[in-house]
C-alpha cells in the first residue's frame, strides 16, 4: 500500500510539473486531485495522525514543484519584451518584406526568425498553426514589433 501512495505522489508531482508545459490547467487539477488521493489512502491505511502529517508534506511539495517549475520553465520559454516602435526600426522591418528566413525559435505562434542575417521575432500569420525550428519562411507583413510569416516550400531561395 506504502508504494501505492508513494506512486500516486509521484504521478500526482510529475502532472504538476507538465502543467507549466500546457496552456490549459487540466493536467495541474489532475495532478492536484491525484496527490489527494494518495493522501487519502495514507489517512485509510495508517490514521489521522498520520495522514494529516503526510498531507501538509504533500501540499509543501506540490506548491514546491509547482512554483519552482512555473517560474523556471515558464521564464526560459517567454519572448523578451519587445523593441521601442521607432519609426527606423518600422522602416527596418518593412525592408524584410518579401524576404525569406529560417525559423530559430519555434512560432507558436510567436518565437524568432533569421531573415537577411539578423534574429528577429516575429509571429504567425495564421495564430493557430505552429512553425517547427528549421522551416523555412517567407515575411509577408509587420505587426509592432513582430514580423509576420507564413510557412513556404521553398528553402532553396532563402
Amino acid at each position: 500500500m506504502l508504494l501505492l501512495i508513494v506512486a500516486l505522489l509521484l504521478v500526482g508531482l510529475i502532472l504538476i510539473v507538465v502543467e507549466s508545459f500546457l496552456p490549459f490547467g487540466i493536467t495541474g487539477i489532475v495532478g492536484g486531485l491525484i496527490v489527494a488521493a494518495s493522501a487519502y489512502l495514507c489517512i485509510q491505511e495508517y490514521g489521522w495522525g498520520a495522514g494529516i502529517a503526510y498531507l501538509a508534506v504533500c501540499a509543501i511539495l506540490a506548491a514546491s514543484v509547482a512554483i519552482l517549475s512555473f517560474l523556471g520553465i515558464s521564464r526560459r520559454l517567454r519572448l523578451p519584451p519587445p523593441e521601442a516602435d521607432s519609426s527606423a526600426n518600422r522602416a527596418e522591418r518593412n525592408e524584410r518584406i518579401g524576404a525569406r528566413g529560417i525559423v530559430t525559435k519555434t512560432l507558436n505562434p510567436t518565437g524568432y526568425v533569421n531573415v537577411l542575417g539578423r534574429r528577429c521575432s516575429a509571429r504567425c500569420e495564421m495564430s493557430h498553426i505552429e512553425i517547427p525550428r528549421g522551416a523555412s519562411v517567407v515575411v509577408t507583413g509587420t505587426d509592432g514589433p513582430y514580423l509576420i510569416v507564413n510557412r513556404t516550400d521553398k528553402p532553396e531561395e532563402i
